[in-house]
């Protein structure tokens, strides 16, 4: 019994895990001056930390360019 619950713990977490992937969608942003971070997760109302885990190719987070691409996921639920 006790590994059946297990099992069912680990499939229900996999179903939610794959239904909110499913939900969301991966948008481009370009860099203009004067932005930050922080300045684009507020315009798209998402975490600063979310941002910054999106898009795990920019070292060093403080430090974006002009034209820059950055990725951002929004939820489509």
């Amino acid at each position: 019994m006790k590994k059946f619950k297990v099992f069912l713990s680990s499939l229900s977490l996999a179903l939610i895990l794959c239904i909110s992937s499913a939900y969301a969608q991966s948008i481009t942003y370009t860099v203009r001056s004067g932005d930050s971070m922080w300045k684009i997760a507020v315009k798209y109302q998402i975490g600063v930390s979310e941002l910054i885990a999106a898009n795990p190719s920019i070292k060093n987070p403080n430090l974006i360019y002009p034209n820059q691409k950055l990725l951002y996921l929004i939820s489509m639920i």
